[in-house]
This record gives structure tokens, C-alpha cells and sequence, in this order.
């Protein structure tokens, strides 16, 4: 998608469809939902992203979940787009149920559940079906913040949802902005990206139809989210930042962190037992009537009932464990009630190179299914916002243009009355 739905989402989503043909992971579901973009825009993409690998879209493949109706944008930009164009009505619970239908379908704390957008869908698994958290392996949160700070868009999107997974009876292992931001993908990854898919070549792989969107995201991530991002790895702190996420080259590959986080724990280090809560408030509220006019509805009961609206979360060092890192993590597994309120996280990675290495490269063996496979056969995005923005552009310029022309009319007509006299 060329404007909307960053490309890290997309890419992970590779990743993890590589590791699964190499038989690392078995992936027994996916479900959509939106974030900086909403669900019509998310669903489009995923099928066309399915359909370049392969995959057929059924139930537990491809199910929508949460909109824009059932969260809250995170940018007031989104939320003014909303109102002008309403988001698709969403089938939440049926990706919550197609969830825990998959988890009746595994074995015993076989099944990890890995959240890269708003855990929406989790939420309502979890609401739906509260034995979940027994019967989950973990969950996976891409999602946090851990100096006191705004939250980052997925959690600040759907805020209760967050604090009803990370309150569940199971182990939840979160990576923050502070550990993705260690992490920086530049135009020269893109270009060894591109060479390594045999992007142009009749050997193109999948990865090739992201290399548009991965380069324009090198050009616009570094004064649109990067600037924003790089207050929170101080110089000097404990989470070292990328030396490219104050220059003006490269993006941070949010859910490509997360995902190797989760199946690569090898490459982080520094990993914390912490307890983490989301102190609810009225601050924000408008007049008390919970109003933020998302298609002019009332605010769902979560922002009503005192969700703020620059939503941050408190942490600390959790001490109720057996060690504090991941031989703590292990020593809970007996009283899964410990794990309510509390999430793991890696602070660090072991290299920079390290993890771009382990992220994109496993991309470049997916090949390209029927008809993209074909010799020459164009691999277009989608357009995203840009239909609806030009739109409106171009309403904007008629209706200044059709103004002009009538005062101008006007004008002789008046000048013409003033000659007649």
C-alpha cells in the first residue's frame, strides 16, 4: 500500500511464511485489524499479499477483526479521516472466535498468539474464552513504552484491550519502542534487499513487490515517526538507538523486531520480568461525554469509562519470580496466576546487523505464486488514502475555482449596472 499501512506489517508476514516452508513455525491463523490504517485498506492488502505467495484466504486466514469503528486512531489525522470516510463495519468476533477455535485445535500451551497490531482480537478471545490464558503458550505484544512517555499506536489504539492481555493469567512477552528502536533499515539494506530477491530478474521473489514501499518509507520515516521516536533512546540511557534513527535515511522495522523477539530470543539480550499496569483517567474526556467524533458516534465505553486520551503505562521491576530474566519467565510457568499484570521484555539486541540479516533476508525464499510468478508480470500496490485525499483535493479545487468565477462574475455584472448609469 503506497500510503497508509506502514511496510514492516507486510514483511512480517513474509518472514514468517518463510520460516514456516523451512518448518520453524507452523502459522494456523492470521487475522487483520487496523491500526494507521483502517481495516478496508488492511484487508485489501492482506489479500493481495496472500495471493503473491499463495495462500488462500479462509476463516482462520485472512478474517477481519477490529476497524476504525471499534478503536481509537491514534493521530487526530486518522480520526478526521474517519469522519469523512467511515471505516467498514468490522467482524470481530468472528476473527475472536476463528482464534479460539484454532487454540481448541492445538495442543496444551503449544500455541503462541503474536499481536502486531492492537490486540484487539486477543482481547476479545481472551473475554469470550477465558481459558485461553491456560491454554496459550504466551502472547506476543509488539506494542509499549517504558519511560513514562506516549504510548505507541498500537496500544494507544486500543489501551483496555492492551491492559486486558498483559492482566491475564499468561506469560506476555512485549517488545517496546525502546528495543525496536535499536533497529533502522536504510536505503542501502533496501538495495541488498532488492539484489538478494532478484528483483527485475525472471527470479524475483516476493519481497520484490515491497521494495517500492520500503524505499519510500527510507525517504519519510526519518522526519515522520523517527524524529518522534528517538527522544525516547536517550544518548547514553540503556537502550543504545541506532545510529541511522537521527539521520535522514531509513525506517524502523517495528514487527520484524517483535517477531524474531519472540522466535529468535538469541539475538536480544538483558531480558526483565516487569510489572506493568494502565492507570486509567478522565483527563481528556470531553465534557465528561466521552464525544471524539469517530463517525460522530459516542466513544466506546473504554474511553468513556476514563481511557486518556495521550494514554501512557507504568512499569517496574517485577521481584515476585525466581530470577528476573527469562529463567524467572521459566520458574512461573507452574503458577501461571503470577504472570497477571506482569510481561517480559528484551531491553537489547545483540547487533544490528545480526537481526536485519536474520529479518530480511529469509524473505527473498518465498517465491511469487501464479500469475505473478510469470517472466515481466507487474507487481502493483495499492493506493491506499491517496484515492480519497485526491478527492477531496480536487473537490476543494472546484468548489475555490467555481467561488472565483462566480465573484468575478459578479464583478462585471456590477461594473456593466455602474456603466449604465
Amino acid at each position: 500500500v503506497w500510503t497508509g499501512l506502514d511496510v514492516d506489517d507486510d514483511l512480517a508476514y513474509l518472514l514468517l511464511v518463510s520460516l514456516e516452508e523451512a518448518k520453524h513455525i507452523d502459522v494456523v491463523g492470521v487475522s487483520v485489524t487496523a491500526g494507521n490504517a483502517p481495516l478496508r485498506h488492511v484487508s485489501a492488502d492482506f489479500e493481495r499479499l496472500a495471493a503473491l505467495v499463495g495462500r488462500r484466504l479462509s476463516p482462520r486466514h485472512g478474517q477481519a477483526g477490529a476497524g476504525w469503528r471499534d478503536l481509537r486512531p491514534g493521530w487526530p489525522s486518522m480520526r478526521q479521516y474517519n469522519r469523512v470516510f467511515p471505516d467498514v463495519p468490522s467482524t470481530l468476533d468472528d476473527a475472536a472466535d476463528a482464534l479460539i477455535d484454532a487454540a481448541a485445535s492445538a495442543p496444551t500451551r503449544k500455541l503462541t498468539v503474536v499481536s502486531l497490531g492492537p490486540c484487539t482480537t486477543l482481547a476479545r478471545a481472551l473475554r469470550k474464552a477465558p481459558w485461553l490464558a491456560g491454554h496459550l503458550e504466551r502472547a506476543v505484544l509488539m506494542g509499549g513504552e517504558l519511560t513514562g512517555g506516549k504510548l505507541d499506536l498500537n496500544f494507544m489504539s486500543d489501551r483496555a484491550a492492551a491492559r486486558m492481555v498483559v492482566n491475564a493469567p499468561m506469560p506476555v512477552l512485549m517488545v517496546p519502542i525502546q528495543t525496536c528502536a535499536q533497529v533502522v533499515v536504510t536505503s542501502t539494506n533496501v538495495t541488498r534487499f532488492e539484489e538478494a530477491c532478484g528483483c527485475g530478474t525472471e527470479r524475483q521473489m516476493a519481497g520484490c513487490a515491497l521494495v517500492p514501499k520500503m524505499r519510500l518509507q527510507t525517504h519519510i520515516m526519518p522526519w515522520l515517526v523517527n524524529s518522534h521516536v528517538s527522544p525516547k533512546l536517550p544518548p547514553h540511557g540503556r537502550w543504545p538507538r541506532s545510529r541511522h534513527l537521527t539521520g535522514s535515511d531509513g525506517f524502523v522495522p517495528w514487527d520484524l523486531v517483535a517477531c524474531l523477539a519472540a522466535l529468535q530470543p538469541e539475538l536480544f539480550g538483558e531480558w526483565e520480568l516487569l510489572a506493568a499496569s494502565f492507570p486509567s483517567s478522565q483527563e481528556g474526556v470531553i465534557g465528561g461525554q466521552g464525544r471524539d467524533g469517530l463517525d460522530g458516534r459516542p466513544m466506546s465505553s473504554r474511553i468513556r469509562d476514563g481511557e486518556p486520551f495521550k494514554g501512557d503505562m507504568v512499569v517496574r521491576r517485577f521481584v515476585g519470580a525466581t530470577g528476573s530474566g527469562l529463567d524467572g519467565a521459566e520458574s512461573m510457568e507452574n503458577d501461571r496466576s503470577l504472570w497477571a499484570g506482569v510481561v517480559l521484555v528484551p531491553h537489547l539486541i545483540v547487533g544490528e546487523a545480526a537481526l536485519l540479516e536474520a529479518m530480511l533476508y529469509p524473505i527473498c525464499a518465498v517465491p511469487l505464486a501464479p500469475p505473478f510468478s510469470a517472466p515481466g508480470a507487474r507487481l502493483p500496490m495499492l493506493m491506499g488514502f491517496l484515492p480519497d485525499v485526491l478527492g477531496v483535493a480536487l473537490a476543494a479545487v472546484v468548489v475555490v475555482a467555481t467561488a472565483v468565477c462566480m465573484c468575478r462574475r459578479d464583478r462585471r455584472l456590477r461594473q456593466r449596472r455602474e456603466r449604465r448609469r
